[in-house]
């Protein structure tokens, strides 16, 4: 018996597509009676739109970056919130920056500054949201979208320090992601995992990019890819080119 977390965008998910390869894999380890969960950045909303009609059958997943955690249905089980007082201050910080900055919740993602265009892979579905509304929501991460490196690069020690003690930063693939203190993908696989207790369950994780150490760091197996950065392949115990590779080796 084993479970596999695995990461959504650049692990499974390419261009908004998921390949039949991939699908394939992950329906085959289920069905040879072990346990499959997502560990992504992505919010809840942000899922059930990757996952559509897919036909992969999953146990649950860590949303949010570990900031929450569902069942197989994408229904939440369990959550950690941002401090509402937070994002008045994220939202001084970023307002003039050339970022895109949304706020999540348990429902979806909302868009709250918008001085870019989001090219990005992980582009993120949102709608446009009030100020005076925001206080109502129950906030489980504050992603920012950053396309210039340099911009990223400046913007990170400033975002540090001014949710030191309060929350945690998350950087991802163009973005700085803000989630409750402690939450990460480690974290919440085990979390996941204390849920639903397994005898002798052996974890195995894949992802690609630096949210995702957090995971391999506390996985019994770590997977990572040719592609990823050099601080993730120094994580992980295997590299793959394709999620796949890594289930058929697994099974064979």
């Amino acid at each position: 018996m084993a479970t596999l977390a695995f990461d959504l965008d650049g692990t499974i998910v390419f261009d908004q597509q998921i390949s039949p390869e991939n699908a394939a894999a992950i329906n085959r380890w289920r069905a040879a009676g072990n346990r499959a969960i997502i560990s992504t950045g992505r919010s809840i909303a942000a899922i059930r739109a990757a996952w559509g009609n897919s036909g992969i059958e999953v146990d649950g997943a860590v949303a949010f970056t570990g900031g929450s955690i569902t069942d197989s249905a994408f229904r939440p089980r369990w959550s950690t919130l941002l401090d509402q007082s937070l994002f008045a201050e994220v939202y001084e910080l970023l307002r003039d920056e050339p970022v895109r900055s949304y706020v999540t919740d348990l429902e979806g993602d909302w868009r709250v500054i918008d001085n870019v265009h989001d090219t990005s892979a992980l582009h993120i579905p949102s709608v446009p949201v009030l100020l005076e509304d925001v206080p109502g929501k129950q906030i489980v991460g504050l992603p920012t979208y950053v396309p210039d490196d340099a911009d990223r690069a400046r913007l990170e020690p400033l975002l540090r320090e001014l949710i030191a003690g309060r929350a945690d930063l998350a950087p991802n693939l163009g973005f700085l992601d803000i989630v409750p203190l402690g939450a990460s993908k480690g974290s919440g696989v085990r979390r996941f995992m204390e849920l639903d207790p397994r005898d002798g369950d052996v974890l195995y994780t894949i992802g690609d990019s630096w949210n995702d150490i957090p995971m391999h760091v506390v996985a019994d197996h770590a997977t990572a890819f040719s592609y990823s950065p050099p601080e993730v392949l120094a994580s992980v115990h295997r590299v793959v080119d394709h999620l796949h590779e890594l289930v058929d080796a697994l099974l064979d």
